[in-house]
């Protein structure tokens, strides 16, 4: 009992300390407090991506049922950057399309009065890289659909503020290109 009154004390003492330097520093990290740049930096890329030169897009043949027997059971939504799109080791022509149900083309930057900028995206929007993408992924069972990108990370988002002022431009201007290229639909980014 003589020994056992000290270490019960010196027990008590020790748990009430601080968890030690090493410990707290084990601990990870946490996520960005202002946002996420995954999506501005793979915008960034794709308006500025230098581009070989394009053959111009071709509507491919019409497309197969959907959702066939022995696809997946559940959406499974892939994205496609411009910027690599037709890329051997990670464009679509790697992919294994018995896998996806959904394929978006990313994507289509929107200027601030609605219209699609000109940029590199539009370039291979406006591409054979998109006709084959479509075939693969059309031929396999999968939509395509085209992202819309107007990010704004600036203090008070005014270019976002902007945009959503020309709402009927950008919603006229994408339909337009969605008839055009025979996508199956739209993502917003």
């Amino acid at each position: 009992m003589r020994h056992f009154v000290p270490a019960l004390i010196t027990a008590l003492a020790l748990s009430t300390l601080p968890l030690s330097s090493v410990e707290a520093a084990s601990a990870p990290p946490g996520p960005d407090p202002t946002h996420p740049r995954v999506m501005q930096e793979a915008a960034a890329a794709v308006s500025t991506a230098k581009l070989p030169a394009l053959k111009p897009f071709t509507q491919p043949q019409a497309q197969a049922a959907i959702g066939g027997a022995g696809g997946p059971q559940k959406e499974v939504f892939g994205f496609a950057l411009a910027s690599s799109l037709s890329d051997p080791t990670v464009g679509y022509p790697s992919w294994n399309f018995s896998l996806l149900t959904t394929v978006a083309f990313f994507g289509l930057h929107i200027n601030t009065d609605g219209t699609i900028a000109g940029d590199s995206g539009a370039t291979v929007w406006n591409s054979s890289q998109l006709t084959g993408l479509l075939s693969t992924a059309h031929g396999s069972g999968a939509k395509v659909v085209v992202t819309i990108i107007l990010q704004d990370f600036s203090a008070g988002t005014p270019n976002m503020c902007a945009g959503l002022a020309h709402a009927s431009t950008t919603v006229a201007a994408t339909v337009a290109q969605v008839k055009a290229k025979g996508v199956d639909g739209v993502n917003v980014d």
